[in-house]
């Protein structure tokens, strides 16, 4: 996926509900970051029993689940032998599966282990550093997918409301994502972290077809102003109607009327 189409993406539709899902099985430290990821987005939806879910196999049961919870966005936890602690993100246009990325956790430290608090549901600023984001078309759909999970389209900010920031580090091998917290003070503003604290690396990918991208990223038809209406008084509508002006008047001719002539 191109960085213009991701930056298509999320210009052209409004913020995502998440839904939080727990696979057939998954740690209880597994849990616990589920659970703060669910706080910290902004709009989400988080269900507490486990679900036979394999999206990268066949994706129909999360598409039934996030239709039923109205989300555009699902995050499901995983573990296994095989992968280890795997958190899986999946985004979905028009009730179908349009893209998914799997983040491989390496060390994970919840919120309650660190002093300082994030506020929950707010929005976030958004820190994304490496070069891996620019150039590796993963880590582009991994800053994507935070982008639709802490993000959406604003019309202006009010710095008082910034609370909390979210950076995302990117090296050849892993990545790294810490969340902290502002501390204004008179003079200046520190960053305390808050948590949850992730180490992981990216694993499986499924990227959105031509077809689907195109019809993701097409701009929302505008509907055109009607013309030549308006409002009266009393609050009727009143059209206009204009008709080609006419510059003769065509007459019916007849011919018991026409003046004979006489004479030979």
């Amino acid at each position: 996926m191109s960085l213009h189409a991701l930056h298509a993406l999320h210009a052209s539709h409004a913020p995502k509900r998440a839904l939080f899902l727990r696979g057939p099985s998954s740690s209880p430290a597994l849990h616990r970051i589920l659970a703060d990821l669910s706080a910290l987005a902004p709009d989400s939806v988080s269900l507490s029993r486990p679900n036979a879910l394999y999206p990268f196999d066949d994706p129909a049961s999360l598409e039934f689940l996030a239709h039923k919870n109205h989300a555009a966005l699902v995050v499901v936890a995983s573990s296994s032998r095989k992968r280890g602690d795997v958190l899986i993100f999946a985004r979905l246009f028009d009730g179908a599966l349009l893209d998914m990325l799997e983040l491989c956790l390496s060390d994970a430290h919840p919120m309650h282990l660190f002093s300082a608090k994030s506020p929950c549901g707010l929005r976030p600023l958004l820190l994304f550093a490496g070069a891996p984001f620019d150039v590796s078309p993963p880590h582009r759909l991994c800053s994507s997918l935070f982008l639709d999970l802490f993000g959406g389209p604003l019309p202006r900010i009010h710095a008082d409301g910034l609370q909390h920031a979210v950076c995302l580090t990117a090296t050849d091998s892993h990545a790294h994502l810490r969340v902290y917290t502002l501390c204004r003070g008179a003079t200046s503003v520190s960053l305390c972290e808050a948590g949850p604290r992730l180490d992981f690396t990216l694993g499986r990918v499924r990227e959105a077809s031509a077809a689907q991208l195109h019809a993701a990223t097409a701009p929302a038809a505008v509907p055109r102003p009607p013309r030549n209406t308006s409002l009266s008084s009393r609050g009727d509508r009143v059209g206009r109607v204009h008709v080609a002006q006419r510059l003769s008047l065509q007459t019916r001719k007849f011919r018991a009327l026409r003046a004979r002539r006489t004479g030979g």
